[in-house]
């Protein structure tokens, strides 16, 4: 099988390697599609610090089963269906506390930037036959949406504030419209406000002009703000405009870290909440593609651009030029078939 092996800042090259040999619990999964995730660009721009080389990224993985162990009984050869490729070992201490999301344990080294992966049976998800393989992809970044909108607590009518427009944020969004919420977008890039405006933000702001007395923004703040951009000045925008025992969600990882300075007694006399969000859980796994499957949250429209796996360092430069939203490698040709195009 071909592999997008990446062995140093900006040296990802396309291998030959050995079909995956599959155990009795694994399920070999011929990969149609994966989304390129910030998380991957990190470790390709060599700012993840705790990333080894060489590597096989990706972790947004939809495709069909290809074989499966002889223990394996929820799937079958030919099933369409997405992959979580995390492997949690379920007894440390942070998976027993219910925290598999930082699980200490975790093995992430069966990347699917790969023309086949493989995976636990419990990490793989059947989907719908009419899903289209290219939205079920989304099923990890909008599992990890999730587990952060829980976090958020965002209740019907409250004013909820996204900062970043990308396709984490346009997530967020939809989300948030979907609790009921008043949705503002703040996004440096116009061509992202314009986006945000047509998957239902209810005002965009330029986070250049962004204050507690613009007139956009409530008197009394935000309820829920969201920063889905790893930029310490952008947490340090928005902790002015949280309400009155309001939340503060820190979505994004901020490569390289950087220390921040915020007011204690802002944070101690507003009483509000500052919550971190990393990754996802399987029952957050288990919503999102509910909520692709049913169309309730719109992830046709995130994708931007399209390029085949030997193409995939170019889209890691796409995705660090912020030249669209959502990169989608096309790994096979089952993904050219599902858009009836050529590369």
């Amino acid at each position: 099988m071909q592999v997008g092996v990446c062995y140093g800042p900006g040296d990802i090259r396309i291998e030959d390697k050995p079909l995956y040999v599959v155990q009795k619990n694994e399920v070999l999964v011929r990969v149609a599609y994966c989304g390129v995730c910030p998380s991957d660009v990190r470790v390709y721009a060599g700012l993840s610090t705790s990333s080894t080389f060489p590597c096989i990224l990706g972790h947004e993985c939809a495709g069909i089963v290809e074989a499966v162990g002889k223990e394996v009984t929820s799937v079958s050869v030919g099933n369409r269906v997405v992959v979580d490729p995390t492997r949690r070992c379920g007894r440390c201490d942070n998976c027993r506390r219910g925290y598999e999301n930082a699980c200490e344990n975790a093995d992430y080294s069966r990347g699917s930037f790969a023309e086949y992966t493989v995976a636990w049976e419990s990490n793989v998800y059947k989907i719908s036959e009419d899903t289209p393989l290219e939205n079920a992809a989304f099923a990890e970044p909008l599992a990890s949406v999730l587990h952060g909108f829980k976090k958020a607590n965002i209740q019907q009518g409250d004013s909820v504030l996204i900062i970043g427009a990308g396709p984490i944020g346009l997530m967020h969004l939809q989300l948030a419209k979907l609790a009921g919420a008043q949705c503002f977008v703040s996004e440096a890039l116009n061509a992202r406000r314009k986006t945000a405006l047509t998957f239902g933000a209810d005002a965009v702001l330029d986070p250049k002009n962004l204050n507690i007395d613009h007139p956009l923004v409530p008197k009394r703040g935000f309820e829920e703000v969201i920063v889905a951009v790893g930029k310490v000045g952008a947490v340090q925008q928005a902790a002015k405009l949280v309400a009155h025992g309001g939340r503060l969600v820190l979505f994004a990882g901020f490569y390289p870290p950087e220390p921040m300075m915020l007011d204690p007694n802002h944070l101690h006399y507003k009483e509000i909440d500052i919550i971190g969000s990393y990754d996802c859980a399987r029952w957050d796994f288990e919503q999102s593609i509910r909520l692709i499957e049913s169309g309730k949250v719109n992830v046709t429209d995130l994708v931007s651009n399209r390029f085949p796996l030997y193409k995939l360092s170019k889209a890691m430069e796409a995705v660090m030029n912020m030249s669209g939203l959502k990169v989608m490698i096309m790994v096979q040709d089952i993904a050219q078939e599902e858009h009836k195009e050529s590369i």
